[in-house]
């Protein structure tokens, strides 16, 4: 740039060009507000005259009224004396109720002891009565053996026999027809005496033409004629005149079938491992298992010989109405 130029420059103001411009920005840094727009006032509130600070000496000086009733509210108030005779009655109340919860307590207290002791009593007749029962359940146990053995002996010369065929049109002599297949099994002449008392079908209704014949019950007069004969239907098939086959058994009473057929689980295990085994009377079932010899006259008698079978887990009830009375 020339000398020239610069001496233009220097003589030409920096400022807007514009005064209108100038005189808006201006508005707000001059020190008088425009003509055209009302001044600003303060943006604070005004200060009210009950605002002022009070001076010590212009502050309320409490009047007559004031103190007397501050007076009569302290007068309301309760003394000591009265807290004390608050806190006696209420000492009294409470005492008087647990005063009233003991007393239950001890009543409670005096019930629970009276309970305790007649369990303790209860308990006591209870143990004598299971003793007591205990000690009947042997003795009924026993008693009903003997009324068994006594039915057995009472059948000790009987016989019975299945299969012989039931007429349904005719009279039958049993004795006649059971005669010459004794006399047969005991390889006799047909004609040969056996004494019989009597002989007789089982007493029970007759059943229908097609039904099995019911079983012929016979009792020798001599105990030794029917011990040959049963001992002889042990070792030889037992056949009729007609060729049917019979089976001979002894005429057991109803208490020694049951308790057979209670004791078959053991009996069978006896078979398959050909342990030998007799019933005895009164009624009793008898073996010998490695030396041992058991003799079974109860259900009492049992595990020791299902221990030695290896039939722990077997359970055999009693067959003299033990299960009744088991406690």
């Amino acid at each position: 740039m020339t000398s020239k130029k610069r001496a233009q420059a220097a003589q030409t103001p920096r400022g807007p060009t514009n005064p209108q411009k100038r005189g808006d920005i201006g508005q707000y840094f001059a020190d008088t507000p425009p003509a055209n727009k009302p001044p600003h006032g303060p943006k604070m509130a005004p200060i009210s005259p009950a605002s002022h600070t009070l001076s010590p000496a212009d502050s309320p000086v409490p009047s007559v009224d004031s103190e007397g009733s501050v007076r009569d509210i302290l007068r309301t108030l309760p003394t000591r004396e009265d807290l004390e005779n608050m806190l006696q009655k209420l000492e009294a109340s409470f005492t008087t109720r647990l005063e009233s919860v003991g007393a239950d307590i001890k009543h409670v207290g005096s019930r629970v002891q009276a309970l305790e002791e007649e369990r303790e009593l209860l308990e006591d007749r209870l143990l004598h009565l299971e003793t007591g029962m205990l000690s009947h359940n042997t003795h009924l146990q026993r008693l009903h053996r003997t009324l068994d053995d006594q039915d057995n002996r009472g059948r000790r010369n009987n016989l019975r026999i299945r299969g012989i065929p039931e007429p349904h049109d005719a009279r039958e002599i049993l004795s006649d027809t059971l005669r010459p297949i004794f006399n047969a099994l005991l390889r006799r002449s047909p004609e040969a005496p056996i004494h019989f008392d009597r002989a007789h079908r089982s007493l029970k209704p007759r059943g229908a033409p097609t039904a099995a014949p019911r079983d012929v019950i016979c009792r020798f007069h001599y105990y030794r004629q029917k011990e040959d004969v049963l001992q002889a239907a042990r070792n030889r098939e037992v056949l009729d005149m007609d060729g049917n086959i019979l089976q001979v058994y002894p005429d057991l009473s109803w208490t020694t079938l049951q308790a057979r057929r209670i004791l078959k689980p053991i009996t069978d295990v006896l078979r398959e491992r050909q342990v030998k085994y007799r019933w005895g009377y009164p009624f009793t079932l008898q073996t010998t298992l490695e030396g041992t010899h058991f003799v079974i006259s109860g259900a009492g008698d049992l595990p020791p010989l299902l221990s030695a079978l290896g039939l722990e887990g077997v359970s055999i009830p009693e067959w003299y109405g033990g299960m009744s009375l088991d406690l």
